[in-house]
């Protein structure tokens, strides 16, 4: 039987989701539609464009991809960017979007975090390796990872502006906060009021009440960017539904409604004790695991030799035909080779398929590493 341990799937019997929320917000959203099919004063709605106290803010789009893509090029247009410093790990479109643009691409990867934390010392280490760059794009929390590290990416920022550069924050996942957090503020609504001139924010609250048929983005930033994606949008990625719409616009108050909280609270606790159950399975079996706080991911990582280079798919295939376990290493998300030989884990899935997947994953380690590494 084939087991993921690095998918996205939840285990429905499980997680919490809101269903009064979205019963109430897909009425509301039908009864839009309406207004927008009798007036087309409403069009704006549609288009998607978000205020908060009458000010325009930003923009909801239809996925996190589509998001990075139009937020790049509206900075290419407004401020005229020619040089990109990415924070390796990163989702892998980042590159691939510079590289289309014919963008000078300058990477820092700060993947050592993987027995601790970032500091605010690592965020000068990066940003002084990025110095030559016009714009910085970082993924927070860290990329596949779970790791929280608002404290070094909060000095990114407050070094970015010093140097007058411009800042593109990947916040996509964050929302979900397992690890000290009450979920009483609204964990979407501060992407939505805490940037500076020259920063742009990307979130999808939707992710994190594991929504992924509804997910959406919001791409937030300064008023001459923002305006400049506007004018991309519709060209780049279309409109979103009247659902999407609405789904942003409710979880963009300075308060969750009380469902929401609920059911974040309830999973934030499911996948702390899936993490705190999987640290002390892994370590039981000489393994490490991330420092991981926010999200559904985790890393767990082998005390031996790195991957074989340029090795991860035939590795994966090895992996699945042994065992029947699929599993994503580090260095298909972006990690150096060097660092260690790890694998994202799934912490939304139900705890038996974890652990079960996990002890073979270790037993195959443990009996194979000529194969691992003649991988």
């Amino acid at each position: 039987m084939t087991s993921q341990l690095s998918g996205w799937e939840n285990s429905p019997d499980e997680v919490s989701i809101p269903w009064g929320f979205l019963n109430d917000t897909w009425n509301k959203s039908l009864r839009n539609v309406n207004k927008y099919i009798e007036d087309e004063h409403a069009e704006k709605f549609l288009d998607g464009e978000l205020f908060l106290n009458g000010k325009f803010i930003g923009l909801i789009l239809p996925n996190s991809t589509a998001a990075l893509n139009i937020a790049i090029i509206s900075a290419v247009k407004t401020w005229g960017i020619k040089s990109v410093g990415i924070v390796q790990p990163a989702y892998f479109t980042v590159g691939r979007i510079c590289s289309s643009l014919g963008l000078r691409q300058i990477n820092t990867n700060v993947d050592h975090w993987i027995n601790g934390t970032l500091s605010i010392a690592d965020a000068h280490s990066a940003m002084s390796q990025l110095h030559d760059a016009d714009m910085i794009i970082i993924t927070a929390p860290m990329y596949g990872s779970g790791l929280d590290i608002s404290e070094f990416t909060r000095e990114l920022i407050a070094i970015g502006i010093n140097t007058r550069k411009s800042i593109l924050v990947d916040a996509a996942f964050d929302g979900l906060l397992f690890r000290n957090n009450s979920c009483t503020d609204n964990p979407f609504f501060r992407r939505h009021t805490n940037f500076h001139n020259k920063i742009m924010y990307i979130h999808s609250p939707a992710k994190s009440l594991f929504l992924n048929g509804a997910k959406s983005a919001v791409l937030t930033g300064d008023n001459d960017v923002i305006a400049n994606a506007n004018e991309l949008r519709n060209v780049k990625a279309g409109t979103v539904t009247a659902f999407q719409a609405e789904l942003v616009l409710a979880l963009s108050s300075s308060r969750l409604p009380h469902d929401v909280a609920a059911s974040l609270a309830h999973n934030a606790i499911k996948i702390r004790r899936n993490y705190e159950a999987l640290s002390v399975l892994s370590m039981s079996r000489g393994w490490s695991i991330a420092n991981s706080s926010v999200g559904i991911h985790t890393v767990v990582f082998d005390k031996i030799d790195s991957f074989p280079p340029g090795k991860v798919t035939d590795h994966c295939i090895k992996l699945l035909k042994s065992t029947g376990v699929f599993a994503l290493p580090l260095e298909g998300l972006g990690y150096r080779q060097n660092v260690a030989m790890g694998y994202r884990v799934n912490l939304a899935a139900n705890w038996p398929s974890i652990s079960s997947a996990f002890l073979r994953l270790a037993e195959f380690h443990s009996n194979g590493r000529d194969i691992l590494q003649g991988s």
